[in-house]
């Protein structure tokens, strides 16, 4: 079984030398943090939650690869209670097998 970090994820829609045979859904991976101003740090430790939501699926989907990926992340707007939330999503594919 695939881990997370065996699971390619592309911005492209194709990936060089490899033909897509079968599109298994839409996934999006969701990643949270909380309190305070939205620092490179808090940015880095949401997206990873994010990527291993999104892997999770991605393995129990069975795919290859992600493509299409796209990164969008929000701040709450509470003063003292900031929830800041990365999501990745994109398309899961299954390669076709030489």
């Amino acid at each position: 079984m695939k881990d997370n970090n065996e699971i390619l994820c592309v911005t492209t829609d194709v990936v060089s030398g490899k033909e897509i045979e079968t599109t298994l859904g839409y996934v999006v991976g969701v990643g949270n943090v909380a309190f305070g101003p939205f620092t490179a740090t808090k940015a880095r430790q949401a997206t990873e939650k994010a990527f291993r939501d999104l892997g999770r699926q991605v393995i129990e989907m069975n795919a290859d690869a992600v493509v299409g990926v796209q990164t969008t992340a929000t701040s709450g707007a509470l003063i003292f209670f900031r929830p800041h939330t990365v999501f990745i999503s994109g398309t899961a594919v299954q390669f076709k097998k030489k």
